[in-house]
């Protein structure tokens, strides 16, 4: 059953996404100087992969029909290629569901109603028959999931009143251009460029994050990194092969930044 798991290729490529939008939460806890539990947040990480993890194979199973119809998705899909059959697919859905949720129960109350949130949401967004992505509610949805993402580790500790909304809320906005960039199959680059109004209410977020939160550098820091993800990959698609083999390196990068604000702020 692992080897069933570990060949579902979105989770692979989902799993150092989901990292990165965790260990942004915890990087804004580092440059607020609040204290924490590392247990937790690893613990907490290990929650959230497993149980997220579980609505991308899900979807795989209700994608099936139209990913055989595409080659080129067809290729990564192993539920469309027939290796895993959709059995196998509802048991291994709910399997990291189990073990998602049975861990974040370890935690807090709070950590797993954000979880539960997640997993709504996501199926709000991306299970037949509601499936709101065509709709007008889909963008926000998006927008939301990564908020949620964010705020999870804030979750483990006692500083959730504090968590700073304006400067999430600007880096997901980011994100929701690149993500539909992708959803459309255009590069990085180039969905950044055609959405320039997204794009300014982003940087005018961030001013004002910049204004009304402390340590505004360690801020542009974070930012700083991101532009630079963003650059280096702004030619390639986020299913390329240079963003599958490179992006754990960009990962690795983002938290050696955070041991180096840790020690040096």
């Amino acid at each position: 059953m692992i080897q069933k798991i570990l060949i579902f290729r979105n989770l692979i490529d989902n799993v150092p996404k989901n990292i990165g939008l965790y260990m942004i939460g915890i990087a804004l806890l580092f440059t607020n100087h609040f204290r924490f539990e590392y247990t937790a947040a690893i613990v907490g990480l290990v929650a959230f992969l497993f149980s997220y993890s579980s609505i991308y194979v899900m979807n795989d199973l209700f994608d099936i029909a139209e990913d055989i119809t595409s080659d080129e998705k067809a290729a990564r899909k192993p539920l469309a290629q027939g290796i895993v059959t959709k059995k196998e697919a509802v048991l291994i859905s709910m399997i990291l569901l189990v073990i998602g949720i049975l861990i974040s129960s370890l935690l807090n109350v709070m950590f797993l109603a954000i979880i539960c949130m997640l997993l709504i949401v996501n199926t709000l967004y991306t299970i037949p028959p509601i499936r709101l992505k065509h709709t007008v509610f889909g963008l926000p949805l998006i927008l939301i999931m990564q908020i949620l993402k964010i705020l999870l580790p804030w979750t483990t500790s006692a500083y959730l009143v504090q968590f700073p909304t304006l400067f999430v809320l600007s880096f997901s906005l980011i994100y929701l251009i690149i993500f539909v960039g992708y959803k459309q199959n255009k590069t990085i680059g180039v969905s950044i460029r055609e959405e320039p109004v997204i794009l300014g209410v982003s940087i005018v977020v961030l001013f004002s994050s910049m204004l009304v939160y402390s340590n505004p550098s360690l801020q542009l820091a974070i930012v700083a990194y991101l532009l630079a993800g963003i650059v280096y990959f702004r030619d390639v698609h986020l299913t390329d092969r240079k963003v599958i083999k490179w992006s754990p390196f960009y990962i690795f990068l983002g938290v050696f930044l955070l041991v180096y604000l840790i020690v040096y702020f």
